[in-house]
This record gives structure tokens, sequence and C-alpha cells, in this order.
């Protein structure tokens, strides 16, 4: 199914976020990652900004301290609306990296 795809592609994201940092996710590193072609990456994500933005929303929703800590390092927007607590457990992520 369509959801099914993005989902992995998103999944794909999140582990090319982890392993090369936040900021450093490209859509042809997540296209690698989830075995699939860059333009099919394109058509669930149609930029990086974009599919970056999906990153940050799942490490949120998952409360990955690792990648939320980096998108507050960046001045990221949504990283910067996570509950509360997140935001303290990355910023101790910070402080102890």
């Amino acid at each position: 199914m369509k959801n099914d795809r993005k989902a992995q592609i998103l999944d794909a994201a999140m582990v090319v976020a982890r392993a090369n940092g936040y900021n450093r996710t490209t859509l042809q590193d997540v296209a690698k990652q989830a075995g699939c072609t860059h333009g099919l990456v394109l058509y669930y994500f149609s930029t990086s900004v974009q599919l970056r933005r999906a990153v940050m929303s799942e490490a949120i929703r998952l409360r990955d301290a690792a990648i939320l800590a980096q998108g507050l390092a960046m001045g990221d927007s949504k990283a910067k609306r996570a509950p509360p607590d997140l935001r303290a457990a990355a910023a101790a992520y910070l402080a102890g990296a």
C-alpha cells in the first residue's frame, strides 16, 4: 500500500538521521537506505526540508532525544515545540554528548 511505502521511507530516514545527523539527511541517502529510487522519495517528500520536517515529527512521536537534540541545536521550529519533558531529555543528551 501507498502509506506502507511512505512509512518504510520515513523509517529509513530515521536511520539515516541517527547515523549521519538530522541536518545531513539527504533524499539520496534515504533512497539508498530504503532500497528505492530518489524519485520515489521525492514522490512522498518533495524536498529535503519536507523530509526533515517529517523526521522531526517522527522523532517527537518516538521520543528520540538524539534527533530532537540535533533539531534544537539547529533552532528547528518543530523541535522547539516538542513537549517540555522531551526537550529536557534532549538537552540532557546534548550535555552528555
